[in-house]
């Protein structure tokens, strides 16, 4: 497949950036998709190098596409972030680059395929903190039900915590972890002492 028709093919893709870039890495070719995530009206970027267009965020792009440009491979699968010029926010991309040959042979131009993940990246945060919460609620329920299932043994027994009859035999635990338990979850076994 040629590049023409790889870029026609690609740009139909709704949210897919395309762009071709000749080898002064101006761009030649951007499809509304890229534009919109770059924050730049497509005719803008006509003419006008990654530099112009990303500011900053080209010190990260300009190497890829120099590597594509100079050695004649694809780079696929290019994990970017960074904040635009445009933007507020550090945003998350994946990049693939792919080298155009001339009928010469020769590498003149570069396509860039762009998918921008900062929404996905954003949902990946929020249900890793929901996760860590969830986690240390549960932590935190379990650790009430082993508390309440310890104080009601404790009743029991009078707050007796050693001997055949004590809490740790009742527990199925040595004293000394009984003792250490009752440490951590801050139960006194005096205070269920039935005396």
């Amino acid at each position: 497949m040629d590049a023409e028709r790889l870029f026609s093919e690609i740009r139909l893709c709704p949210g897919v950036g395309v762009a071709i870039l000749d080898d002064q890495l101006r761009f030649r070719t951007i499809n509304t998709a890229l534009a919109q995530m770059n924050g730049v009206p497509e005719v803008q970027h006509l003419g006008r190098t990654i530099v112009d267009v990303l500011g900053d965020f080209a010190h990260q792009v300009s190497p890829l596409v120099r590597q594509v440009l100079a050695s004649g491979r694809p780079l696929l699968h290019c994990d970017l972030s960074g904040t635009l010029p445009t933007r507020c926010e550090k945003g998350y991309w994946v990049c693939h680059y792919f080298p155009i040959r001339h009928s010469s042979g020769r590498v003149a131009e570069l396509g860039a395929v762009v998918l921008e993940v900062t929404q996905e990246h954003k949902i990946e945060r929020l249900l890793t903190s929901f996760m860590v919460s969830e986690r240390m609620d549960l932590d935190r329920s379990l650790e009430a039900v082993e508390r309440d299932y310890i104080v009601h043994i404790l009743r029991k027994v009078n707050g007796r915590l050693a001997g055949p009859h004590g809490a740790a035999a009742k527990l199925g635990l040595k004293r000394t972890t009984l003792q250490s338990r009752l440490y951590k979850l801050g139960i006194n076994a005096r205070d269920y002492d039935g005396r």
